[in-house]
């Protein structure tokens, strides 16, 4: 390693100065040496391949970094793993630029968070397209579109009962596409949004910082200093955290519930809270009696107290 089989020192002609040599001293040794086996100077076979060990000995020695890597190699040289890994790092270290590597690495993980957000998408849409929820809207609607004049006139050309079958189903897949393609998936299994790739937070996080400190400053002066009552904006906002729940899935299908009515029992005070839990609750027991009493019987054999549904219970299965 390092020098290969001769020391660093010796081919400075430094044996015997290892911790007392300078910096001065090895680039003193080095310049005279290296002007004396230079290739253009010295036409001897042996001048090339000492002057590449006086550039690699010089490169070791000059730096006090790898210099006492070297010197903790010359004196422990039973540290076999510590001095390799030091040896590779003074080799190939410096001959990568870590911004370069940096940036590479966050690109490399946005691609891969992109890529793997993009598949865990395409999973809940399969999910949801074999669904009883959406076959049983597509056939309503496909009831719907079968009772209109276009509808009639469509049906009554196909007079062969198979093809009327065959051409029922592929309006039922056609209907089933455009509500694939229309719903709107929330949480972990989004969209793959440029937006939240890690590469592009790194870049916004100045302008991300600087609008969080101003938005606390606006909030403190408006309620904390003023008095005003809380903007529609805000009330959302204070719900969605008391629910813990995203904008993205409060706007969407899938939060089944009344979102004025919610927003107007001001959740975020505890007692609120609490008492729209409860109204939750006994909304699932009585549309969900034969669930309930099979979670009591659960509960009743195993005697593990308050096993209650969870509130996500509510909002998958309430009307």
């Amino acid at each position: 390693m390092y020098c290969g089989r001769r020391e660093c020192y010796d081919i400075l002609g430094l044996r015997g100065q290892e911790t007392t040599a300078t910096t001065a001293q090895i680039k003193k040794a080095y310049r005279s040496l290296s002007l004396q086996y230079h290739p253009d100077k010295n036409p001897s076979a042996d001048a090339k391949i000492i002057f590449q060990e006086l550039a690699t000995a010089y490169e070791v020695l000059s730096s006090p970094l790898s210099r006492a890597s070297y010197d903790h190699y010359l004196n422990n040289p039973d540290d076999h793993a510590y001095n390799y890994g030091m040896h590779v790092y003074h080799v190939y270290a410096p001959k990568s630029d870590y911004r370069i590597i940096a940036v590479g690495f966050v690109l490399f993980l946005s691609v891969v968070q992109y890529l793997a957000q993009s598949h865990r998408h395409k999973q809940a849409l399969a999910y949801f397209r074999q669904s009883d929820e959406v076959k049983r809207k597509a056939k309503l609607i496909q009831a719907d579109r079968s009772r209109t004049d276009e509808g009639k006139a469509k049906r009554a050309f196909v007079k062969d009962k198979k093809q009327r079958k065959e051409q029922e189903r592929a309006e039922l897949e056609e209907i089933i596409d455009d509500l694939m393609a229309n719903l709107e998936i929330t949480g972990g299994y989004s969209k793959p949004r440029v937006a939240n790739l890690l590469a592009v937070r790194i870049a916004v996080f100045p302008f991300t910082i600087a609008k969080y400190l101003a938005w606390q400053i606006t909030w403190w002066y408006r309620y904390s200093v003023r008095g005003l009552p809380y903007s529609k904006e805000d009330v959302q906002y204070l719900t969605l955290k008391a629910l813990g729940i995203t904008e993205d899935y409060f706007l969407s299908e899938q939060f089944v519930e009344d979102r004025e009515e919610v927003l107007r029992r001001e959740l975020w005070v505890p007692e609120n809270l609490e008492e729209y839990q409860k109204d939750l609750e006994t909304r699932w027991k009585k549309k969900n009696p034969k669930k309930y009493k099979q979670m009591l019987a659960s509960r009743n054999r195993s005697v593990v107290p308050d096993l209650e549904p969870d509130n996500s219970d509510y909002e998958y299965e309430s009307d």
